[in-house]
Parts: structure tokens; sequence; C-alpha cells
């Protein structure tokens, strides 16, 4: 199914939309300031809808459209159009009282994602958890901070695999830091089932699983995790960064920006850093079934 049709891609839908509008102030040379003293708005507006914090209304881009001298129609519609898918609602809406805004977010660049660059520096990533390890996850953490929508969140990340059936399935690219795969999420049985289904994950096309060893000593990818996410298309990169003491994307999600944000560069770059350390596919699925058997301990 084409991108543009995807029920999903609200999110694909909303950053072109946020692309085009700022492509549009500037033809028209105008900066954000102008733009807010020109409509009667804060300048904070501007920001936000060029940044996706807010959705932009229908009256209030026919009015943008107008102070920047869009008049070709057809042009126009295009844009209203990607306004109203923005607003299309996704599957995860059944569970909007247990998803936040940021992982909302989240959800939807990964739904409507080509390629998702990831590194986890502590916990299986959610698209590779089988079902009970994220449980024993959720299990372990709520302890200590109860969540009354648990279920409902454990539910969300199952369905969020789906996306790696689809065909065709995003490009799913997985740093691992070696002590994901050695702290166990639960009883040793659990923890060989989820390795074991690992392995065969990072046996498809779509997916790589790189290990980077305890060899490499001290990286930049212990600082926390990070996902980057490419949307078809759209020549910008998003990135979402994760706080590690969180249970879930839900918790953790707290930095989120796109484009040219220097901070997207600058991770961009520490993926290629952790690329370069990490073992290669074949290596890395070695680690993990040895680590299955116990026959390779770690070196310290």
């Amino acid at each position: 199914m084409p991108a543009e049709q995807h029920p999903v891609s609200a999110a694909l839908q909303g950053s072109r939309l946020r692309k085009q509008l700022r492509v549009l102030r500037k033809r028209a040379g105008l900066t954000q300031e102008d733009v807010a003293q020109e409509m009667e708005w804060s300048t904070s507006k501007v920001i936000r809808i060029e940044g996706g914090a807010v959705k932009v209304s229908i009256n209030d881009l026919k009015a943008l459209l107008d102070l920047y001298d869009v008049e070709d129609r057809q042009a126009v519609q295009d844009l209203i159009h990607m306004a109203r898918a923005t607003r299309r609602r996704p599957w995860w809406h059944v569970y909007q009282k247990a998803i936040t805004k940021p992982y909302a977010d989240y959800i939807g660049h990964e739904d409507a994602a080509s390629r998702i660059d990831t590194f986890e520096p502590i916990l299986i990533p959610g698209l590779l958890q089988t079902r009970e390890y994220a449980e024993s996850v959720f299990e372990q953490f709520s302890a200590a901070r109860p969540n009354p929508y648990a279920q409902d969140l454990l539910e969300v990340r199952m369905k969020r695999q789906e996306i790696l059936d689809r065909d065709p399935p995003p490009a799913l690219n997985c740093l691992l830091d070696e002590s994901v795969i050695r702290r166990y999420a639960g009883e040793t049985p659990l923890m060989a089932r989820q390795l074991r289904v690992l392995a065969e994950l990072g046996r498809r096309e779509s997916i790589s699983i790189r290990i980077v060893p305890f060899t490499a000593g001290l990286h930049p990818g212990l600082q926390g995790a990070f996902t980057l996410f490419e949307l078809p298309g759209e020549q910008v990169d998003v990135l979402f960064l994760e706080d590690a003491i969180g249970v879930s994307e839900q918790d953790y999600i707290d930095y989120i920006t796109e484009g040219e944000d220097p901070l997207v560069i600058r991770y961009k770059q520490i993926f290629v850093e952790l690329a370069e350390l990490a073992l290669s596919q074949e290596e890395s699925a070695q680690l993990i079934l040895d680590s299955i058997s116990g026959t390779r301990l770690p070196v310290l």
C-alpha cells in the first residue's frame, strides 16, 4: 500500500507539511517572529507548528498560505490534505488513555519509517521483545513505579511489532550493548527463549542485529538509548532520545527533534561510531547463541 494511503501515515504527512511550511515561509522572506506579528500569534505558536508540537488547524493553515502568497490551488489543496491526514486516527487511538503525547509521536514515526536505526544499552528493543520478556520487564519496573495502564502498554508494544511483517518492512538496524543479552529479565528459560527469537529475527533480510562487545570499553552509546527514523521520500531524520531509567518508550522519551538540528547530526555520527565498534552480524548471532548455552562468558 502506498505510504500516502497508509492509515497510519499521519507522522509522515505531518513531517512533509512542516517541511513545506518552513520552505514557504523562508521563500516569502519571513522569520518566525514576522509570521507571529502578522498573524497576531505568539512566536511560540509558530515554533510549535513548525516543530510539530501542535497540529495546525485548517483555518490557520489557510491563513498562513495567504500570508505566504501561495496562489496555486492544487498546492493549497495538497497542503490541506496533509493537514487533514495528520488528524487521522491511528490504531493506537484506542489506547489513548495509556499513551503520552511523546510516545504517540514515537509510535507514529516508527509506523511511518522506511528505516530505523536504534541503539539500546540496557534492554532488548521493544520491537524485538517476546511477550514474556516484555511482561517481566513491566512487572519488575512497575513494582517501583505502578502504572494502571501497564497491560495496555504491553498490548501496544506487541502491536507495534506488526511493522516487521509488512511488505515491505522498514529496514531495522539494531546495535545492542553486550550487557543487553547478558542481563536476564526473568528466569533462565525465559531469557533463552528471548535470545533464540532475537537470533531468528537477525536472520531476516530487513533486520540487522549487531552487538557492541564489552571489549569495546566505554563508548558514547552508554549515555543512553536513542532511535533515528528515516521517513520515506524525506530528506530529514527524526531523533528520539531516551532516558535509561524508564521501563518503556512511554516513560523515557525526553527529546524529539528532526532535520538539520546539530543533535540529529551528532547522533547519526554516534550511530556510525557504534557500528564501527560492533561485531559483524555473523559474530553477533554466534555471541547471542553462545550466551544461551553459557559456553561463552563475558571477558572482563
